[in-house]
């Protein structure tokens, strides 16, 4: 059976997943014999239930009573024998051990279920609790619970029994044993012994579910899963339930201050993944638009320190934001223009003077953002040189320290 209505929806953790217990995909699964419950790889446990009988016949708020383990179990839930009236907000607490000597000691239990709103289907018919327990009693341990109304707004039908302990149900699992009630929510007087009529819904071994379902990234939107339910003959009967995987968590951003260059044209745009640092921002499913409210920069912004606010939205529309810090620097160096290899004369007395290849114009350079270049010559002009083969070097300086030579 599957619960109608709403689609229920899950949501992915920061690490872009999560995870829904199989019992989540079905409302109850009942067979003459056991039955195992499995899809997408979850499997729960073979549920069993133990008939503890509807005779009823008296009434109270609520029924302690113990149960022995003779394997590993792991109770799940109950239903209920409940008189009939209006809804009932039930409580189920659990101590390890017996409850004798407890049932007026709250401290020592643990709430280990809660019905609010419980519609009694009436005396002699299970009322499912709908719990999901998941309280482990270990082989040859022994465990107790206490199921009630913590506001005493309705009753359980009740069986008078024999003595408190005698075992009054068992199967090859466990035994449960006849127990005690009280006039209130853990208070009032002992009356006993009385045995608690329903069902104890359980299954063996560590848990009812041995395989969770986990969803990722890749499965947010509506996604169908298949159920079956296996008997113990090899008897299927499969459904189809629906669930909403959800990612609403926003990247968290790490912003990092960058130096941006400009280029040989004298602007430059800006990559807005540069300003993120990606070894620190935090997003499971992936970035799909990453923009920034400043792009463009040219050499008037040379120096300048400007805050970009980067934008970000992931592939599932969740949206954030950070800022960080650009200086706009200039590191191309001048382009310098040389001119050609020279084949030239002694003077008479067997030198030549270096020419001035800078003041001739044969020497120049450009820049992307500095007019004033300044330009030198190695050797300097008017230098004599002997016979032989000299390297000329023309260096340029930008005003911002780059340097370029020919």
């Amino acid at each position: 059976e599957l619960a109608a209505g709403v689609i229920p929806q899950y949501f992915l953790d920061a690490n872009g997943e999560v995870t829904v217990p199989i019992t989540d995909l079905y409302t109850s699964a009942t067979d003459n014999c056991s039955v195992t419950v499995s899809a997408g790889g979850a499997t729960s446990g073979g549920q069993e239930t133990l008939n503890l009988g509807f005779a009823g016949g008296n009434g109270n708020f609520g029924t302690f009573f113990t149960i022995n383990a003779l394997e590993d179990i792991t109770v799940d839930s109950f239903d209920a024998n409940m008189q009939a009236g209006s809804p009932v907000d039930v409580v189920v607490y659990y101590k390890e051990g017996t409850h004798v000597g407890f049932e007026t000691d709250q401290s020592a239990w643990t709430l280990v279920g809660e019905a609010p709103g419980t519609a009694p289907n009436g005396e002699g018919v299970p009322t499912p609790l709908d719990l999901d327990m998941g309280v482990e009693i270990g082989n040859g341990q022994t465990g107790s619970f206490y199921v009630t109304a913590e506001v005493l707004n309705g009753g359980f039908a009740y069986t008078n029994g024999t003595g408190v302990g005698n075992i009054w149900a068992s199967d090859d699992n466990l035994e449960m044993l006849e127990g005690t009630a009280v006039g209130g929510f853990f208070t009032g007087s002992l009356f006993q012994p009385r045995v608690f009529n329903g069902n104890i819904i359980y299954s063996v071994g560590g848990g009812g579910t041995t395989t969770d379902l986990t969803f990722t990234c890749e499965d947010v939107g509506i996604v169908d899963v298949v159920v079956t339910a296996t008997d113990s003959s090899g008897n299927e009967t499969s459904c189809v339930t629906q669930l909403e995987i959800i990612d609403n968590i926003a990247p968290v951003l790490v912003c990092q201050d960058i130096d941006l260059s400009i280029g040989e044209d004298g602007t430059v745009t800006l990559d807005p993944m540069d300003l993120l640092d990606m070894d620190n921002t935090v997003e499971a499913c992936g970035l799909d638009i990453v923009t920034a409210d400043i792009t463009q920069f040219d050499c008037s912004d040379i120096g300048s320190e400007v805050e970009v606010t980067v934008f970000v939205e992931d592939v599932n529309g969740n949206i954030a934001s950070c800022t960080a810090m650009v200086t706009i620097v200039d590191t191309v160096a001048p382009v310098v223009t040389c001119p050609d290899d020279l084949l030239v004369d002694p003077e008479p007395n067997g030198l030549y003077t270096l020419e001035d290849f800078i003041a001739s114009g044969e020497a120049s350079a450009v820049d992307n953002c500095s007019e004033d270049v300044t330009l030198t010559q190695t050797p300097a002009p008017g230098t004599q040189l002997g016979v032989g083969t000299y390297t000329i070097t023309i260096t340029a300086e930008d005003e911002f320290g780059n340097v370029g030579t020919c």
